[in-house]
């Protein structure tokens, strides 16, 4: 199967709202899953009824529930996830946030409001099935 689909985990309205702008240009609507915390972000990927469509994430650090670290850990922890995609959005780009996701296993770090063309560099990698390239900020 064909992973399509984009988990977007964020919990703020208006950053929720500017990525899904930016997520419409390559992708439709219609495959973005929106939850608006962590525990949800699990309960989507490894819960009952869990989509195997999903094939990126783009994760907020800052969530309530579970933190964005802890769901990108149990996304490289699971089987069935590891191989997924994993993008973090964060207003926070202090040297050691950025490394310490990366050593977690996120394939890029994109700061929210400032790496616009970063974001959209993932999107249309994506869409084109290019895996995003390592790396952020």
């Amino acid at each position: 199967m064909t992973r399509t689909d984009i988990l977007l985990v964020e919990d703020d309205p208006h950053d929720l709202e500017l990525t899904l702008r930016a997520v419409q240009r390559h992708v439709h609507r219609e495959r973005v899953v929106v939850v608006r915390d962590g525990a949800a972000a699990l309960t989507a990927l490894h819960g009952e009824g869990a989509s195997d469509r999903v094939g990126l994430v783009l994760l907020d650090l800052e969530l309530p529930q579970l933190s964005g670290t802890d769901v990108l850990v149990a996304i490289r922890g699971h089987a069935r996830t590891r191989s997924l995609w994993v993008v973090v959005l964060s207003s926070n780009d202090d040297r050691a946030v950025v490394e310490r996701v990366q050593r977690l296993g996120a394939d890029r770090f994109v700061r929210k409001t400032h790496d616009h063309a970063g974001l959209l560099e993932v999107l249309a990698n994506f869409a084109a099935g290019n895996r995003p390239g390592r790396g952020g900020v």
